[in-house]
């Protein structure tokens, strides 16, 4: 941007040329260097004039944080003119979180307001920062990122990340040390500015209540636990005491209270649903990915956030049957649990939250009971009755308000009904109410003081089936057949449902306690009163013909299991198994395995009681894929077989083509998972050839088959056959774009593609860029932000456009994925290196071959410290490491990489895999490069069954043993190989011609077929002219050092 130009009939520098001529006289100087550079473009538009008077502009509020002055203009000077370091004091300010966002809040109030030249500003810095021999490459690439991006507060961040690192790197060479700095303060990954307040990561509780009564005691404990002393804390007492509302009012407090002052910047709320914490967290934070991954998201999380992530789990009512519960208390975050459990494993610090004091209980009881009559002895004695239980003073005072009751009234009432709770002991302590029964009990018979129209009671009896659980009107309306809103307002009044408002629409849901003194009043027709809704969720859950839109239905997941888990010992007929199996298919698709085991299991035992042998192979048939997806492959095989078993039975004769057809296919997932991939694809052929038979049968069903077959070719390296299958599978499949199983199609075209390209076949580059565009496009729509699924696609399409010489967009989506995999799995997981794994190459393709070879050192070093990697990813750093050593001529160590990818892809794919090809040719040229010509032609010769459908690979082969046979003396070998490329030559080789004529023409001249060596001279030249390729041109420059006869060429 700034070069030399002519002014006045003088010669300028540009100012960056000007203090890049100073820089080596004056040392070290960094921070001087990129302060005058932004003091040059500012000063005039701030209509200042001194250096020191801009220093302390853009330092004020620092200096003030160090509760320092900001000394004298002599030693301020010092620092402005390069003498001197920032003060100490100061930087090390800089250092923290707080003290850099208050100068990146000074750089972008005083640095890119107003007109000026701001756009050759960054761009001067940038060029600084580049230039930098010493500020880390890691650190460079992301300061340059904000430099990306077109918001202040990015720009401002580059700005005062330079300055900083500038300083630091003055300081490294004055104490002759190595640059050392921890820029993670700098928040270089984030994309705003670090928020005020606590924010909430998932889905925020509703509203605490305004004001909570009697716990003032118990919130200045929690302040003091979890804020002041950072400790992890559990509130433990009987249902109905008031926990969760004493952490909504908790947690309003730590909302409106400044990040500076408490350290907590990100709340999640997790309300658990007691069968697995993982499928909870997933849901409230809105994850993607399987259980597995879910942990691993939660665990990574926690160590990026530490003790600035406030985790809470509320209404834990079972621990043993869930590990990974168990386990929160190994996360770094701080941790507040609510549980009717008196221990948790890894908790030291709980609260046995006791009733309120007797006063505290009338204030409560009045705040409902909203008539003006006041009688505190005889309030007493209903609270008496009630044990101080908060739920029931509450139900009592509504209800009472509701059939217009005086206090007198209402105590007869009870006493007549028998209601006394008195004589039991409701804290936390007493073993007898652990289980809630006492409470049950006596809430059964508070219902009664209360009249309920029939409706009311069906519609309680349905909402008791799903405690705790969030549904507005529209979802009462469908499942509930509800008529009014009013319906459901009517019950909050009378104490039976909670309540609060949010988006403008009413939510509503029914506490624990409440909704199991429901159904145990009901129980004797709990199930055929709500068999309805349970009818209704089975028809929601319908996937219909397809798979492909389970994501839709996720949200169905905590109604449907609260359901099914307490209807347990009511299933037994088709209807049931048909519910199961459906909620069964949408926790498949959700990853939520464990869920789908206690359903899988559930509707088989129900369909051997039915003793329909159909029912049971399709249920065995999903228990074996279920199995497979837990990597348990032998037990996904024993209940195929089981399947099977029933196959023979009921048709002996495989006269059920598709059910056969389904079960072949099983067969090819399990063996293609296993890496017999010679034995999954004949499983997979079997299903295929019965599918064409079947008249009518559904796309999707032939797309399968097809795209099955096409994956494990390209994993064969068989390219072309599987461009073949999965160009049948997208041209049969349903082309819907907001189908995630179509999708997916397009996903693994673009992947092939990618293949295909990387082997030299460019016509492959638009389907490539138009299928990963649509993937993108899909996913970035319809996944979260940091899906797996979303990084995997950046990645893939990064490759391609490595491949296709695209290096910046490249280096953005590798860094894309990198973001997202850093965030869910660390920076110690595969998928990171995988990122770091392009970041080389492109590295390579830049020129810095040495940083390239070290970044590659370390990939391969710590994947060997790592378990469960993908075969594929292993092999590819195996490859891609040799490839850069070969070219480097480092022949010894590259050939041990080769052997190491040749060894894994005869293990693991099979003897004659394609796939051996690259490293075949990677062998060649080692052996190549060290005269070993004869060895190399082996090598070389082992490609011949692979050239088949890839006239490259041939074309590339003959060129080689060509060139080896000239080497070794064997002209007329050398002349027929020469001959058999230059025919192979393709529309993506005509620019090979010219460097095989070069050398056909230098081996007819050895053989002294002077008229060959003329033509091939001739044209070598000729496409030397048309091209203008610089390589080509120096190696038919060969030809005029070498023939006599080169006056007539």
């Amino acid at each position: 941007m700034f070069g030399v130009r002519a002014v006045s009939g003088f010669v300028t520098l540009s100012l960056l040329a000007i203090i890049n001529l100073r820089w080596e006289f004056m040392n070290q100087k960094n921070f001087y260097t990129a302060f005058n550079i932004i003091y040059s473009y500012l000063k005039e538009p701030l209509g200042i004039y001194q250096k020191e008077q801009f220093y302390r502009m853009i330092f004020l509020d620092i200096y003030a944080l160090t509760g320092d002055g900001l000394y004298d203009n002599d030693s301020i000077r010092k620092i402005t003119s390069g003498q001197t370091l920032i003060h100490r004091r100061v930087a090390k300010k800089l250092y923290t979180e707080n003290g850099y966002e208050i100068f990146r809040e000074s750089i972008e109030k005083v640095c890119l307001s107003g007109e000026f030249e701001k756009t050759k500003m960054l761009s001067d810095l940038q060029r600084l920062l580049k230039e930098s021999t010493v500020i880390p490459d890691n650190i460079k690439q992301q300061i340059n990122k904000s430099f990306a991006e077109t918001s202040s507060y990015q720009q401002s961040r580059a700005i005062a990340a330079i300055l900083i690192c500038s300083d630091k790197a003055d300081c490294a060479w004055q104490k002759k040390s190595v640059f050392s700095l921890d820029v993670s303060f700098m928040r270089l990954e984030a994309d705003y500015p670090p928020a005020k307040y606590p924010k909430y990561i998932s889905d925020s509780p509703d509203a605490a209540v305004e004001e909570l009564i009697g716990r003032e005691e118990e919130l200045k404990e929690l302040y003091s636990e979890i804020v002041e002393k950072e400790q992890n804390m559990m509130i433990s007492a009987v249902g109905g005491l008031g926990k969760t509302e004493l952490v909504k009012a908790f947690l309003n407090r730590i909302m409106n209270t400044e990040v500076q002052e408490n350290g907590i910047e990100n709340v999640a709320w997790i309300p658990y649903n007691n069968q697995d914490i993982r499928l909870s967290i997933k849901q409230a934070l809105h994850l993607s990915g399987d259980l597995g991954e879910v942990w691993s998201k939660i665990q990574d999380k926690a160590a990026q956030y530490n003790k600035k992530l406030l985790l809470i789990v509320d209404n834990i009512e079972k621990v043993k049957d869930d590990k990974y519960l168990q386990k929160l208390s190994s996360l770094p975050c701080r941790i507040l649990l609510t549980s009717r459990q008196q221990t948790f494993p890894g908790f030291h610090r709980i609260m046995y939250l006791q009733p309120l004091k007797m006063d505290k209980c009338r204030e409560l009881f009045y705040r409902h009971y909203q008539f003006e009559e006041r009688d505190n002895e005889t309030v007493n004695d209903i609270i008496t009755l009630t044990a101080k239980l908060t739920i029931m003073i509450v139900f009592i005072a509504k209800a009472a308000y509701i059939e217009e009751m005086s206090l007198h009234q209402l105590y007869s009432k009870l006493v007549e009904k028998g209601f006394k709770l008195s004589e039991e002991d409701v804290s936390c302590e007493h073993e007898k109410l652990q289980n809630d029964d006492t409470i049950i009990r006596q809430m059964c018979i508070l219902f009664s003081i209360v009249e309920y129209g029939k409706e009311e009671k069906v519609l309680l009896t349905c909402i008791s089936v799903i405690p705790n659980l969030q549904f507005d009107f529209a979802k009462a309306k469908k499942w509930f057949k509800t008529k009014k809103n009013g319906q459901l307002l009517k019950l909050f009044d009378i104490g039976m449902l909670e309540h609060s408002v949010k988006d403008r629409k009413h939510i509503y849901w029914m506490h624990s306690v409440i909704a199991a003194a429901i159904r145990e009043q009901q129980k004797q027709i709990l199930y055929d009163t709500a068999s309805p809704f349970v009818h209704e969720l089975s028809r929601e859950l319908d996937l219909g013909e397809y798979w492909g839109k389970g994501y839709t239905k996720l949200d169905l997941i905590p109604f449907s299991w609260s359901v099914a888990d307490l209807f347990e010992d009511h299933w037994g007929n088709e209807d049931d198994s048909v519910f199961l199996l459906r909620l069964y298919y949408v926790c498949f698709e959700a990853s939520s395995y464990l869920l789908c085991k206690t359903l899988i299991e559930k509707v088989i035992e129900i369909d051997k009681t039915i003793q329909n042998p159909e029912m049971l192979i399709r249920d065995y048939r999903n228990y074996g894929e279920l199995w497979l997806r837990m990597d348990e492959t032998e037990k996904a095989i024993q209940y195929l077989n089981t399947a099977r078993g029933y196959m023979k039975q009921i048709d002996p004769d495989q006269r059920l083509k598709r059910e056969w057809a389904y079960l072949w296919h099983e067969y090819g997932n399990i063996y293609f998972h296993k890496g017999e991939a010679t034995k999954a694809i004949r499983y997979y052929k079997r299903a295929l050839k019965i599918d064409q038979s079947i008249p009518d049968l559904p796309r999707r069903e032939l797309s399968t088959d097809y795209s099955s077959i096409a994956v494990i070719y390209q994993a064969m390296g068989e390219l072309t056959k599987a461009y073949k299958m999965l160009t049948k599978a997208i041209e049969i499949d349903e082309k819907d774009e907001n189908d995630s199983e179509f999708i997916m199609n397009i996903y693994y075209m673009a992947t092939l593609c990618t293949d295909f390209v990387a082997n030299g076949y460019d016509k492959y580059i638009p389907k490539a860029d138009q299928c990963y565009k649509t993937v993108i496009r899909f996913r970035e729509k319809n996944l979260a932000k940091n899906s797996n699924d979303l990084a995997d696609v950046y990645l893939e399409y990064s490759n391609f456009l490595y491949q296709i010489g695209e290096k910046t967009r490249s280096s953005y989506f590798a860094n894309e994925a990198h973001i997202i995999y850093f965030g869910l799995y660390g920076e110690e997981s595969y998928h990171v290196l995988q990122c770091l794994n392009n970041k080389a190459l492109i590295l390579w393709e830049e020129g810095k071959i040495e940083e390239a070879l070290k970044m590659y050192r370390d990939i391969v070093k710590r994947a060997a410290n790592m378990r469960n990697i993908p075969f594929d990813d292993v092999c590819m750093d195996y490859q891609n490491y040799a490839d850069l050593l070969e070219h480097t001529d480092q022949y010894e160590e590259a050939m041990e990489y080769y052997k190491k990818y040749i060894r894994l892809i005869k293990q693991n794919v099979s003897e004659n895999s394609p796939k051996l090809a690259q490293s075949y040719i990677g062998m060649a040229n080692c052996h190549m490069g060290m005269g070993d010509y004869e060895t190399a032609v082996k090598y070389l010769e082992k490609l011949a069954p692979f050239t088949k459908d890839d006239s490259l690979l041939e074309r590339l082969m003959h060129h080689k043993i060509g060139t080896c046979a000239a080497f070794i003396g064997k002209d007329d070998m050398a002349a027929d190989h020469l001959e058999k490329a230059l025919q192979l030559c393709d529309e993506n080789g005509i620019l090979d011609r010219g460097y095989i004529y070069v050398d056909l023409c230098i081996i007819y001249h050895r053989m002294k077929q002077n008229d060959k060596a003329i033509f091939c001279g001739k044209e070598a030249k000729k496409f030397a002219a048309n091209f203008k390729d610089t390589a080509l041109d120096e190696y038919v420059h060969n030809l005029d050092i070498i023939l006599e006869e080169k006056q007539n060429i």
